[in-house]
């Protein structure tokens, strides 16, 4: 039966249910701007736009009236209110007072005023009682953007990856770490902007790279500072879960920069280029300078002209009432910004040198060079980057602004567990070397000990992150520190960089409990002090863990036999790796002779845990107190070579273990088989010696027959000493079997020296020295500070709700009143009223107190909603009623059809009991009754009176006669055919005949019975023909019919069939073939009645088959 269009409108009524997945975002924290990306599915990398559906937002926020504002209206306020807007405070994070960035800061906005903590961290005095650490800023702008990514993702997100500057050093990083902490987000990782740059210009370019490098270098001048990076582009094989691919990778070379070389420089020397301007034409008594308003104005107007300055040669400077009322007036060229730039381009030279040095690479090495950030814009900076790189043209196909974000959020969903995308590595850079320095213990050629400062390297500059170091320290017995520095870095940076810093020590570890721990394990060797240290992809160093290992020789039991069949399948998994591998005898003997002389130098083996390389200064030859060991992630070229021939060797000596015994076991099967062989001619020979004496045994007793009884005698003793000797035999043989196992049980047990190795932690205490953390109360009390600006700020985000949606409720609800549809379900006095109290509650709206209650609004809209309520309800019924009703007698129609249809056909062949017949009949007779009954009592009311023909009723009564309907549909659908009788077979002449008894009904009812013979099957009548392709699908001679035939009308014109088991071959074929008639209401159903069965058109088939082609149409599937 085929669905009716009722029932495809009752479907439409249902809800949907969505998935929703797991987003996340990034957000490229800038000096001067933060972008916002997201991913979710059906939404790869997008750019979150904020309120202002700009895709980038400003990096200020400033407070007003107790309300906290980010962005644009934060921008607003900065001119109006300078000292209560903060920018440009990604500078001073994990900064003390004495920093030059600090000092620095202080003198170009001098209208802010900052002091230190006692632990040396700078904050903002916004007032006595206020003050606002760098930390919570970005606390602040970190929350925004996950409100702004929220809202665009429709759920919530908490995993996000932040990029940070290149040069950001531990300090720092962990300041921004804190940031998120105190802003409720779980960072994935702290990207660099240069690595993220880098990966979004790589995702995009996967088919271009190969196994040869290329490399490119990134030139991004943000507003702030400028980084120079040198990255390169291959493809590598990775072993991902055992199976191998190659994958793109890119490795950040060199890194060189200036971290005060940015636009913002240009924007503060042309401010104070208009300020002078200002100034020497003395329209006021008041400076320029001592006013901050002012001067927030100049810079406001200094941004906008270098923006028109980097398309246009000149351009005038306006600005209306910038001080006392007077207004200015300046014309500004691009060569006069050149000129008052002073070194700033020439210093563009000098990031370029510094990368190319980092990355030991020159010009002709870089491939090409791509521009990054908004500072690279200007033309001037342009000229300057061609000459320092010697290059033809610059390349601009990436998006300077939004590159990072992208790159991020690309990172963020490799990283979350609810994406999968194609493998892109990604090697960062380490940009300051850290060492960690000790006291050695020594003795003298006397035999006094002493002590002396030992500096050990652990990260290296340029090294990749992620990576792991450990250093073991064997000569140490009692408690120890450690001091965790900067190495070097006047070989790496600059001496003005290194006055950015601050302190160049990182942290001090103290280690206690070394002489207890020794103390405990005096039955063990010894084997030093491990000491794990870690660099995380985050660029933030760790300790893990410290630990005393101690190792000694036990005698464990083992069983041998396992042992030894472990061995050999060990051996054979071996084999069949090297078998794949493919490599050849000659390199595994080159293989193994390098990693003999790599091994040579080597202090001690490593476990496979750590897969680290120890290593011992040259001086230290003789013994040492100290092996570092070390294993860096994606470390070049050399050391996995190291460790694959070291593998090599191993398994070279490995094969011929194998080969010799192999060797061995082929020799031991050949003396078995001759064994074997050995033993089958004694048995055959011993036969044939039996097989002759029972010969001769033979003649003698027919030859003599008078002595029978006495041979008989003498067989029947022999057997009996025969079976007493096999009895003996067997049980001396299981005796013997039953030593045997228990010396083989005995020779599985055997005690073995083994090597068993024992860790004991050992106490850390570590006391953090170039930025104190805050302690547990500061960090409580920032968290509450933030608290609570949340809580106004969402109280004031929840007041404009309620406004917003008063006003617009109060507007549209006023339009509504004046369209057709209301008109005519209300009367004239009704909407008077109603616009009286619309008008009445808009003049509300702008008297209220401004301390207003946001109950009150949202008060104050219940009871327009609820004056509106009955309109709104008459106006929707009447909207709604139409289609409901039509949709109503469709049901009633079809469900009248289907009653007629299963009440004509008989008990015996029906599918449904008579329960559940009466159900759907009394579901229909009630709905019916009900629905004449409303529609009665509709026509009496008028539009503006209350129906009573409701829409939910109408929706009550479809869903009834559409539930009792699938049901009976669905249980005919699932019904499982009744078998029939199989056909007789007969044999003859070695070939198989169908004997079929076939009903033949006649044209007067009448049933006649034909036997058909086998020579004559073709002389039969047309209607008795069975059709080629009707008997194959039927299944051919002897099918059985798929299922009772159901008479869905007993009419006098159709008999009853008066054997219902026995069905004719001719019947079966024709009720195959006939297609049924699809059943549906007429499309008039509300006005015309039901006509069935359908009207049969005019055929030139004679009456008897047009009866046949009957009975098989009422056999049909519902």
């Amino acid at each position: 039966m085929r669905l009716v269009p009722w029932l495809l409108a009752l479907a439409g009524l249902c809800s949907v249910s969505t998935v929703r997945g797991l987003a996340t975002m990034s957000v490229d924290m800038s000096s001067e701007f933060f972008k916002v990306a997201i991913v979710k599915p059906g939404v790869p990398m997008e750019i979150v736009l904020n309120k202002e559906s700009r895709r980038k937002t400003p990096a200020v926020v400033a407070f007003k009236d107790g309300e906290t504002l980010l962005g644009d209206t934060a921008m607003v306020v900065s001119i109006k209110k300078p000292k209560q807007s903060f920018a440009y405070f990604l500078d001073l994070l994990a900064k003390d007072l004495k920093n030059p960035l600090v000092q620095k800061y202080m003198k170009d906005y001098p209208h802010h005023h900052l002091v230190e903590d006692e632990n040396g961290r700078v904050h903002f005095v916004l007032d006595d009682d206020t003050v606002y650490y760098p930390e919570e800023l970005l606390a602040i702008a970190l929350n925004t953007s996950r409100e702004m990514a929220e809202e665009y993702a429709e759920q919530s997100i908490s995993d996000v990856v932040i990029t940070v500057p290149a040069y950001f050093n531990q300090a720092e990083r962990k300041a921004v770490l804190y940031a998120a902490d105190l802003a409720g987000i779980r960072v994935l990782q702290l990207m660099s902007d240069n690595a993220a740059v880098a990966l979004n210009y790589g995702v995009f370019r996967r088919k271009e790279f190969n196994v040869t490098a290329q490399h490119v270098m990134f030139f991004d001048m943000g507003a702030g500072s400028t980084v120079a990076s040198i990255v390169g582009y291959q493809t590598v094989k990775t072993k991902d879960e055992e199976l191998a691919e190659i994958s793109p990778q890119l490795t950040v070379k060199g890194v060189g920069f200036d971290r005060t070389l940015g636009s913002k420089e240009l924007d503060l020397k042309l401010q104070a280029h208009l300020a002078k301007i200002f100034t020497d034409k003395k329209k006021t008594s008041s400076s320029v300078y001592d006013s901050p308003r002012a001067m927030a104005k100049l810079l406001k107007e200094a941004k906008r002209v270098k923006q028109v300055l980097s398309a246009n040669t000149d351009h005038t400077a306006q600005i209306e009432g910038l001080l006392d009322d007077e207004d200015f007036k300046a014309h500004v060229s691009r060569d006069d910004l050149v000129k008052m730039s002073g070194d700033f381009f020439d210093r563009i030279e000098g990031v370029v040198e510094r990368a190319l040095k980092a990355a030991d690479m020159t010009l002709i090495e870089i491939d090409s060079v791509i521009l990054v950030g908004g500072g690279t814009r200007v033309p001037k900076v342009q000229e300057a980057i061609l000459k320092a790189t010697q290059k033809k043209e610059l390349s601009k196909n990436i998006n300077a602004d939004e590159a990072a974000a992208l790159g991020s959020v690309y990172q963020v969903a490799e990283l979350s567990k609810g994406f999968k995308v194609k493998k892109f590595i990604v090697k960062d850079a380490n940009l300051y070397p850290i060492q960690v320095e000790f006291d050695k213990i020594s003795i003298d050629e006397d035999g006094t000990e002493g002590k002396r400062t030992v500096k050990r390297t652990l990260f290296q500059r340029m090294n990749v992150m992620p990576q792991k170091k450990v250093m073991t320290f064997s000569k140490h017995k009692e408690d120890f520190t450690l001091n965790v520095n900067y190495a070097d870095l006047a070989a790496t940076v600059r001496q003005v960089d290194i006055g950015y810093f601050g302190s160049q020590n990182l942290s001090t570890i103290r280690l206690s409990g070394v002489q207890e721990v020794l103390a405990n394990r005096t039955d063990y060797d010894s084997k030093g002090i491990k000491a794990h240290f870690r660099m995380d992809e985050s660029g933030i160093f760790h300790l893990d863990s410290v630990e005393a290992v101690f190792e000694r020789m036990e005698n464990v039991t083992t069983n041998e036999t396992e042992e030894e069949e472990q061995s050999t399948f060990a051996k054979l998994g071996d084999t069949i790796s090297r078998f794949f591998s493919g490599s050849s005898g000659d390199e595994k003997t080159d293989e193994k002779a390098e990693a003999t002389t790599e091994g040579a130098t080597q202090e001690e083996s490593v476990t496979p845990e750590d897969n680290l390389d120890n290593v011992k200064e040259p001086e230290e030859a003789g013994g040492s107190d100290f092996s570092e060991e070390d294993k860096q992630e994606g470390k070049e070229a050399e050391e996995p070579k190291e460790e694959a021939a070291a593998d090599a060797g191993e398994g070279s000596a490995e094969e011929k273990k194998e080969e010799e015994t192999g060797t061995e076991s082929k020799e031991e099967t050949e003396e078995k088989g001759e064994e074997g062989r050995d033993t089958e001619e004694d048995k055959d020979k011993a036969d044939k010696e039996d097989g002759t004496e029972d010969k001769e045994k033979k003649e003698e007793e027919g030859g003599k027959e008078s002595e029978k009884e006495e041979v008989k005698e003498d067989a029947k003793e022999d057997e009996r000493a025969e079976t007493d000797g096999k009895k003996t035999k067997d049980e001396k043989e299981k005796e013997e079997k039953k030593t045997e196992e228990k010396k083989k049980e005995e020779k599985k047990k055997v005690k073995k020296p083994q090597l068993v190795t024992v860790k004991d932690p050992i106490k850390v205490e570590i006391e953090m020295v170039d930025c104190q953390s805050p302690s547990k109360n500061a960090t409580k009390a920032s968290k509450a500070k933030l608290k609570e600006l949340r809580k106004l700020q969402d109280a004031k985000r929840a007041m404009e709700i309620a406004v917003n949606g008063l006003e617009s409720f109060i507007y549209n609800t006023r339009e509504k009143l004046y369209e057709e549809e209301y008109e005519a379900c209300s009367l004239k006095e009704e909407r008077e009223q109603l616009q009286a109290n619309l008008s009445a509650a808009s003049d509300w709206i702008y008297d209220v107190d401004d301390d207003a209650n946001v109950t009150v609004f949202k008060q104050k809209l219940r009871d327009l909603k609820k004056l509106t309520k009955g309109l709104f309800f008459r106006v929707k019924e009447k909207k709604e009623r139409p289609e409901l009703i039509k949709a109503m007698k469709s049901a009633l129609n079809t469900s009248e059809v289907f009653l007629e249809m299963i009440k004509n056909v008989t008990e015996e062949d029906s599918l449904f009991t008579k329960v559940e017949v009466d159900m759907l009949e009394k579901v229909y007779n009630k709905s019916k009754e009900w629905f004449k009954s409303k529609m009665r009592d509709q026509k009496k009311l008028g539009a503006h009176e209350r129906p009573v023909l409701l829409t939910d009723d109408l929706k009550s009564k479809i869903t009834d006669l559409d539930r009792e309907l699938r049901y009976l549909v669905g249980k005919a659908k699932t019904a499982k055919p009744k078998k029939k009788p199989a056909k007789e077979k007969k044999k003859a002449n070695g070939t198989e005949e169908t004997v079929a008894k076939t009903n033949e009904t006649g044209a007067d009812g009448e049933k006649l019975q034909t036997d058909l013979p086998e020579d004559k099957t073709e002389d039969t009548s047309d209607t008795a023909e069975t059709p080629k392709d009707t008997e194959s699908d039927t299944g051919g001679e002897g099918a059985q019919t798929e299922e009772e035939p159901l008479q869905l009308e007993g009419g006098e014109d159709v008999p009853a069939l008066e054997e219902p088991e026995e069905t004719s071959e001719k019947s079966a074929t024709e009720e195959t073939n006939i297609e049924e008639p699809e059943v549906e209401p007429p499309e008039n159903a509300d006005t015309e009645p039901i006509q069935w069965p359908p009207a049969t058109p005019p055929s030139d088939e004679t009456e008897e088959d047009t009866t046949e082609k009957q009975t098989a149409h009422n056999s049909g599937d519902l």
